[in-house]
C-alpha cells in the first residue's frame, strides 16, 4: 500500500511540474500578447476585427462635431473576449485617435426623439508610448487632426462615407438620440474608408457592404452618453464608447457585420450639439 502511494505521489508532482510550465508558457504567451504592438499582433491574421473604444466629443451648433477616443482593445469577435483578444493597450504601447470635420445635414424630429445626419468628416489614429490625458478637454487640440501627447505616429487615417442613410448621399453619420441637446444619449451608425498609414494595406480591403451595396473599410455602429463628472469638467460634450469592425487580409465578412452591436469610435460622433435654438 505505501508503494502504491509513493508511486501516485511522483505521478503527481510530474503532472504538477507539468501544469505549472504549461501555464508559466500561457502566461509568458499573453504577456507578449499584450505587449506586442498592432501591427505585430495582426501581421499573417486575415479575418474580422473589432476594435474597442472610449472617448469624448466636442459639438457646436452650426459648427464641426469633432473628438478623441482611445482604443482598449481589438479582438477577433465582437464579443470582445480576453479569449479571442488580439492587442490590448500596454504601458508602451497605446493607441489613440481623434475625428474632425463633421456637420450637420439635418436634425429631425422622429416618435423617439431626434435624427440627426452628418456630413464629411475623417479620422487619424496615432501609435504613442507615453499616455495621452484625453481630460484635456477641447484646449487640447492641435490643428485639425492633432491633440496634445498623440504625437505623429500614424497607424491609419480616412474618411467617412456615405452610406449612413440610403436616402441622402451626403451623410456620412446618422443617429438617433432622445433629444437635440448636448448632452443627450443615443445610438448611430457609419461607415468609413482609410486612405494611408502604416496600417494601410493590412486593412484597406473594403468588405463591408452597407445598404446600398457599397463596400468600406470599417463599420462604425456607436452608442453616446452624457459625459462623466470630469469629462463635463474639461469641456465635453459626450462620453463615447464600444468599438468598430474591420478586417484584416482578404477574409470574407460574416453576417455579423451588417448588425449594429452599438459602439463608438465613430462613435464618433457623440456628435451632438448644443440645444438647439427656437
Amino acid at each position: 500500500m505505501l508503494l502504491y502511494i509513493n508511486k501516485w505521489r511522483k505521478k503527481f508532482r510530474i503532472m504538477k511540474k507539468t501544469i505549472m510550465g504549461l501555464c508559466a508558457a500561457g502566461s509568458l504567451l499573453f504577456a507578449q500578447q499584450g505587449s506586442a504592438t498592432l501591427l505585430d499582433a495582426i501581421a499573417g491574421y486575415e479575418g474580422p476585427l473589432f476594435f474597442n473604444l472610449s472617448g469624448y466629443s466636442q459639438s457646436i451648433r452650426d459648427g464641426e462635431t469633432w473628438g478623441v477616443i482611445t482604443v482598449n482593445g481589438v479582438f477577433s469577435d465582437q464579443n470582445m473576449t480576453v479569449a479571442n483578444r488580439l492587442w490590448v493597450s500596454s504601458a508602451t504601447d497605446q493607441i489613440y485617435g481623434t475625428f474632425y470635420g463633421l456637420t450637420d445635414n439635418y436634425v429631425s424630429a422622429i416618435e423617439t426623439g431626434y435624427s440627426i445626419g452628418l456630413q464629411g468628416g475623417g479620422f487619424t489614429i496615432y501609435q504613442t508610448s507615453g499616455g495621452v490625458d484625453l481630460l484635456a478637454g477641447p484646449n487640447g487640440r492641435i490643428g485639425e487632426a492633432g491633440y496634445v501627447g498623440m504625437g505623429d505616429d500614424v497607424l491609419a487615417y480616412g474618411m467617412f462615407d456615405s452610406g449612413a442613410n440610403p436616402g441622402n448621399s451626403l451623410v456620412t453619420l446618422m443617429q438617433t438620440v432622445l433629444n437635440a441637446n448636448s448632452p443627450t444619449s443615443g445610438q448611430g451608425l457609419g461607415y468609413g474608408s482609410l486612405l494611408g498609414g502604416s496600417l494601410y494595406d493590412f486593412l484597406h480591403t473594403g468588405l463591408i457592404m452597407d445598404d446600398s451595396g457599397n463596400y468600406h473599410d470599417m463599420l462604425l455602429s456607436f452608442n453616446v452618453m452624457p459625459p462623466k463628472a470630469g469629462a463635463a469638467e474639461a469641456g465635453w460634450s459626450q462620453s463615447l464608447t464600444d468599438p468598430i469592425e474591420m478586417h484584416a487580409g482578404n477574409s470574407v465578412p460574416e453576417p455579423a457585420t451588417m448588425a449594429l452591436f452599438g459602439l463608438g469610435l465613430v462613435s464618433l460622433a457623440g456628435l451632438y450639439r448644443r440645444k438647439l435654438k427656437n
